[in-house]
C-alpha cells in the first residue's frame, strides 16, 4: 500500500532552539512572559487545524520532539510492523480490494489479476468490487504528575531525553493495548476484533498445545508467510510452550523434540522464533484460554491512521503548586483497523486468513 507524504504540521518548529528537547520546549511553555515568543509561533504553525485538532486547548509539539517519542517506540509490538497511513483530517477514507474468492485465477490478497496474454488478443480484466474503510482519528492521551520543576528548567541535562522516553513508553504500551483489543467501537479495532480474523478452535479447553500451532499455521494464508507474519501470545502461553516436547512419530517408537528446537531466540533479529515466525511474548493478548490469547498475524495489513500531531499542556496548579511541580497532558488522534475485512478462499478451496486467532472453546 503506497502512502501520500504528509509534513506533519509540527515539522515548521523544528528550527528554534527551544524546540529541540522537551525540557527545553517545555521550559518554554512554562515563561509566564513568554521572553522567547514561543506562543505566537506554536499558534501561528496551528492555524488551519481545525479538521485536524479540534478547539481543546494544549500547545503543539514540535515534530522534532513527537518523532523523538515514535522512534523510543521503537521495542512496540504492532506499530513498527504495520502500515502507517498520516491523516490531514479527522477522518480518512481507506479503498480495499474485496476480491475474497482466489478461484478461477483471482489473485491472492485480492491483487490485480494477470494472465498469459498472446499477440493481438485481449488482456481479461480485474474487476473486483471496492470496499472503503473509515479511518477516524480518536483522541486519546497521558497525565504526567508531580515533574519537578526545577528540572524542566534545565534545558541543557538529560531530563528532555528521560521525558521523551517516559512519554514514549506509556504511548506504545497503550497502542499496542489497542491495536489488538480495540473493539473497534469509539476506538481503534484490535486485532482480536477484526472481522478478517480466521477463529481456529484449540485442541483443548483452557490450554494451548502444539497441536493449535500446527493449525494455526494452516490457517494462515500463504502470502502472509511471506510478509510480516508473527505471532502474538500471552506471557503465560510462552511460558507454558518452554515446557512442552514435540512428539514425532507414534507410541512406543516416538521421539520427542525439545522446546528449544521449534521456539528459540534470535538473537540477530533480537527476537523469539515459533516455528521460523517471529514470536512476541507479552501481556496485552487476552489470558491463557480465553479466545486471542495466540494471534498470528501479517501485521503489514495492519492500517495505524495518525494525524502526526502531539498536543502537550501543563499545569502548577492544584497539589503540586506548593512542592513546586508541574502536571504534564500529552494528547494524540489515531486510529487502527485490520486492512482486509473478510477471510479469504484459496484456489484450492481452502478458507484462510492474514490474521488467524485461537478461539477459546474447542
Amino acid at each position: 500500500m503506497s502512502v501520500t507524504a504528509l509534513v506533519p504540521p509540527g515539522a515548521v518548529l523544528d528550527q528554534y532552539d527551544w524546540a529541540q528537547s522537551w525540557s527545553s520546549f517545555l521550559a518554554a511553555l512554562r515563561d509566564p512572559h513568554d521572553r522567547l515568543g514561543v506562543r505566537p509561533v506554536i499558534r501561528d504553525a496551528a492555524q488551519g487545524m481545525s479538521e485536524r485538532i479540534p478547539s481543546e486547548g494544549g500547545f503543539l509539539v514540535p515534530w522534532i520532539l513527537t518523532e523523538q517519542v515514535l522512534n523510543y517506540t521503537a521495542g512496540a509490538i504492532v506499530r513498527p510492523r504495520a502500515t502507517p497511513v498520516p491523516m490531514s483530517s479527522l477522518q480518512q477514507a481507506i479503498p480495499s480490494l474485496s476480491a475474497f474468492d482466489e478461484g478461477d485465477g483471482n489473485q491472492a490478497l485480492g491483487g490485480m489479476k494477470f494472465s498469459v496474454v498472446e499477440e493481438g488478443t485481449t488482456i481479461p480484466a480485474t474487476a473486483p468490487a471496492f470496499d472503503r474503510l473509515q479511518l477516524e482519528a480518536r483522541k486519546y492521551g497521558g497525565y504526567l504528575a508531580n515533574v519537578p520543576a526545577e528540572l524542566l528548567s534545565d534545558a541543557a541535562g538529560a531530563m528532555g531525553d528521560l521525558l521523551g522516553r517516559i512519554i514514549a513508553a506509556g504511548y506504545a504500551w497503550w497502542e499496542d493495548e489497542l491495536w489488538i483489543n480495540g473493539t473497534g467501537v469509539g476506538q481503534p479495532q484490535g486485532l482480536v476484533n477484526a472481522p478478517g480474523a480466521l477463529a481456529v478452535d484449540r485442541a483443548a479447553e483452557g490450554v494451548v498445545g502444539l497441536v493449535d500451532v500446527a493449525a494455526m499455521m494452516e490457517a494462515l494464508h500463504p502470502e502472509a508467510e511471506r510478509g510480516a507474519a508473527c505471532w502474538l501470545v500471552n506471557s503465560q502461553v510462552f511460558d507454558y510452550f518452554l515446557t512442552l516436547s514435540l512428539g514425532v512419530g507414534e507410541s512406543p517408537s516416538a521421539t520427542y523434540v525439545p522446546a528449544s528446537e521449534w521456539l528459540f531466540y534470535d538473537s540477530a533479529a533480537k527476537c523469539w522464533r515459533l516455528i521460523g515466525l517471529p514470536c512476541f511474548p507479552h501481556d496485552h493478548n487476552p489470558a491463557l484460554g480465553d479466545t486471542g490469547d495466540v494471534i498470528l498475524a501479517d501485521l503489514g495489513q495492519y492500517l495505524i491512521g495518525d494525524l502526526l500531531a502531539l498536543t502537550v499542556e501543563l499545569s502548577a496548579a492544584g497539589a503540586g503548586f506548593a512542592s513546586d511541580t508541574v502536571n504534564i497532558r500529552v494528547r494524540s488522534r489515531i486510529d487502527g483497523r485490520f486492512w482486509p475485512q473478510s477471510t479469504f478462499t484459496t484456489a484450492a478451496g481452502a478458507t484462510v486468513s492474514p490474521l488467524v486467532v485461537l478461539s477459546a472453546s474447542t
